[in-house]
């Protein structure tokens, strides 16, 4: 294994165990505390950060990863699942928890 995928899953690691936020779960929380306060699917939140300039595409892996991680930490929460309007399939809606109401002034 290269001494670069070895430093990288280190500093992953690393970034994890400290609870150090990242750059795409701090813009995710922003965006949710100021634009989705009532909760949003993946794909909603990808779509607005896409047309927002602020991530590659509109496809739900581009944010989904960092729910997840967000989830696990305790600043968001699947509320519920409601139905994907292009897809016909349910969804999980994402919403704030009071810790990821709060984490705006911790994040700026």
């Amino acid at each position: 294994m290269s001494s670069t995928t070895i430093a990288t899953r280190n500093n992953s690691f690393l970034m994890e165990k400290t609870g150090a936020i990242q750059t795409r779960q701090k813009l995710v929380i922003q965006t949710m505390q100021t634009e989705f306060q009532n909760g949003v699917t993946a794909k909603q939140l990808a779509a607005h950060l896409h047309f927002e300039g602020k991530v590659a595409t509109p496809e739900r892996n581009q944010v989904h990863p960092r729910l997840n991680e967000l989830v696990k930490a305790g600043l968001v929460a699947v509320s519920g699942k409601v139905k994907d309007n292009s897809t016909g399939r349910k969804v999980a809606w994402y919403v704030l928890t009071d810790d990821g109401m709060t984490a705006f002034s911790n994040v700026a």
